[in-house]
């Protein structure tokens, strides 16, 4: 799967290197890693002379508007739904950081590499980054999981581990690997 667009890069974007996507929306909540570490991990990037730029739909602009301001230097690219516009802006990323999600799908089909998190769901749905490369991370250690297949509202068991465990220390260090691999 690839996508293709003959959308030019958005003029944030121009002449910027280091960039980091961020894509932290999903349909379910059960499907997106907290909004607080999306905003520690941005920081821990910024801090390492990243820049994040935030990626979404008309459902997203929450919590990117919130997470722009709160992140360090981030560019706030969520639009209504673009999504050749997303693509191409993707392409200028050394990664993006998302959910199991269409905009980690999206990410896949521009060819950018995706460290993607898992809670309720799990890759042997196969729901995964196709042909891209990737780092997946999720909570192996609950028996708990897979609580579904698409995502729930809440967690069924109220503890939310399954992402909530998933640090953004962990995060940060398995992007490393990512973007240096």
């Amino acid at each position: 799967m690839e996508l293709f667009t003959a959308n030019k890069t958005s003029a944030l974007l121009k002449g910027r290197n280091n960039l980091i996507g961020f894509a932290p929306g999903s349909r379910h909540f059960t499907k997106m890693w907290p909004k607080d570490y999306y905003e520690k991990l941005g920081n821990l990037l910024a801090r390492e002379d990243f820049t994040i730029v935030l990626f979404g739909g008309k459902e997203d602009v929450g919590v990117c508007g919130e997470l722009s301001k709160n992140i360090r230097g981030a560019i706030d690219l969520c639009n209504l739904d673009d999504l050749l516009q997303t693509a191409a802006d993707m392409k200028e990323c050394e990664a993006i950081v998302c959910n199991d999600s269409g905009m980690m799908h999206t990410a896949c089909a521009a060819g950018v590499p995706v460290l993607a998190f898992y809670g309720s769901t799990v890759k042997e749905f196969g729901f995964t980054p196709y042909k891209n490369r990737n780092l997946i991370l999720e909570n192996n250690s609950l028996t708990c999981r897979p609580c579904s297949h698409i995502g729930r509202e809440l967690c069924p068991k109220g503890h939310f581990r399954c992402m909530l465990e998933v640090t953004p220390e962990k995060a940060f260090k398995a992007l490393m690997t990512l973007v240096k691999s």
